[in-house]
């Protein structure tokens, strides 16, 4: 396979579905998803994973918009 056979196959992938999914615009909707679906446990693994959360929230509304 050439390099231009592999562009026209990377070329002819959609990523649409997967970045619609998870783009900068619904950041808020998956770390409240988090939130709420742990809403009850206080372990210190889930703790840890909402704090991971709410930090690449933070960080997107910081340097991205």
């Amino acid at each position: 396979m050439n390099n231009s056979e592999l562009q026209k196959m990377i070329d002819s992938l959609d990523f649409s579905e997967v970045e619609a999914k998870y783009s900068r615009e619904k950041s808020w909707f998956w770390c409240h998803k988090a939130f709420i679906d742990n809403k009850d446990k206080n372990d210190e693994e889930t703790i840890d994973m909402l704090a991971l959360h709410l930090s690449q929230y933070k960080w997107q509304l910081t340097y991205l918009l």
